[in-house]
Formats: structure tokens, C-alpha cells, sequence
């Protein structure tokens, strides 16, 4: 179940980009981290 996970989660990519930090954390308040742009890059 996603509720016992432990680790860190990651958004990232366009819909991240197209929302502002506000929204973001309204909409996904267990998230650590957001990415804007193009995550991949930033993962590699």
C-alpha cells in the first residue's frame, strides 16, 4: 500500500512545469521533490 512507502517520491516533466509551487503542493502533498523542466536530464 502506497501509505507504508518509506522512500522519497519525485514528480517531474511538463505537468509539473505547468503548475506553480502553490499548486503543486496543493494538488500532491506527499511529493519531496518536483522537477520542472525535463526531468529525465536531471535524473540521468
Amino acid at each position: 500500500m502506497l501509505m507504508d512507502y518509506k522512500g522519497k517520491i519525485i514528480f517531474g516533466g511538463y505537468e509539473v512545469t505547468s503548475m506553480n509551487d502553490d499548486e503543486l503542493k496543493q494538488q500532491f502533498p506527499r511529493v519531496d521533490y518536483f522537477i520542472k523542466g525535463y526531468a529525465e536530464t536531471a535524473l540521468n
